[in-house]
């Protein structure tokens, strides 16, 4: 009896492992998990379904991160866009040529902050009301390519954004620097501090 016992318990197990058996070869192998994810724009969506933040390049080949505005409706006028988007409030990213950049926009559209690097990968802030450039402050670009030139100021502009009201700096000529103050385009202090310039060294 004992023998009939052991001769069934051996002919279930030896179905059932052939059974499990079967099933597992015919399960698909199983692919290691995916590492690179590639596209050619993110989109970032609300509740709604409205898109809200968008990553991705424009048409001048710049990558932006963007930022909308809350409503969506805001259509930018100007600067920077992913194709077929507005710019939206904030937008941060490298342009086409390489280098950083960063805007902040009003509900107008138009540019209020810039902040990029420029000429000679040196910084320059802008601050603008809607219309024109009211303050810069960082590098001063000469108008001849010099790549030696180390002009820096903070210069206030009219309403108009091209004539200077007011503006403090340093120029650096004949290998030294100087301090200046302007006031209304006239020199108004011509030397505040004089020394060496470190290319000179």
């Amino acid at each position: 009896m004992k023998s009939v016992s052991i001769v069934v318990m051996a002919l279930v197990a030896g179905v059932t492992g052939g059974i499990i058996g079967s099933r597992v070869r015919g399960l698909p192998a199983q692919s290691p998990p995916t590492r690179v994810i590639q596209a050619s724009r993110f989109d970032l969506v609300d509740n709604a379904g409205n898109t809200i933040s968008s990553w991705g390049t424009d048409q001048s080949n710049d990558v932006l991160l963007t930022f909308r505005y809350p409503k969506g409706d805001a259509v930018p006028k100007g600067g920077h866009t992913l194709s077929g988007n507005p710019r939206g409030i904030m937008s941060l990213g490298v342009l086409a040529n390489g280098l950083p950049w960063l805007g902040l926009m009003g509900p107008d559209g138009e540019a209020r902050v810039r902040l990029y690097v420029g000429r000679y990968e040196k910084p320059i802030l802008l601050m603008e009301d809607g219309q024109a450039t009211r303050v810069s402050l960082g590098f001063e670009a000469p108008d001849t390519d010099d790549p030696q030139a180390d002009d820096w100021s903070l210069t206030f502009f009219s309403r108009n954004g091209v004539d200077d009201m007011a503006s403090i700096g340093t120029l650096v000529k004949q290998k030294h620097i100087k301090g200046y103050v302007e006031l209304n385009g006239e020199p108004f202090v011509t030397s505040l501090f004089s020394g060496r310039s470190k290319r000179s060294h």
